[in-house]
């Protein structure tokens, strides 16, 4: 299951509570709510993963294996974050 099934989960639970409980005029389940709604609202992110030529580059920069990992580690961070 992944991310946004897992959101799309929650967040009907969430709204299966709201229901089952809006006798006692409960808040606290409005903004949980709105927050999956908005997240679940945004579009995919496509991965962005690193060229043959960026590869090349790290592992010629780095010294040992770790650091070869942690560059890559490091790029591909760089690429998909938000």
């Amino acid at each position: 299951m992944n991310d946004r099934e897992l959101l799309q989960q929650a967040l009907d639970s969430l709204e299966w509570a709201e229901r089952r409980y809006s006798h006692a005029n409960l808040d606290l389940f409005n903004k949980p709510i709105e927050a999956i709604r908005t997240k679940l609202a945004q579009p995919e992110k496509e991965w962005v993963g690193l060229t043959g030529r960026e590869i090349v580059d790290l592992f010629s920069d780095s010294e040992t294996e770790l650091e070869f990992a942690r560059a890559i580690e490091a790029k591909l961070k760089e690429k998909n974050s938000d």
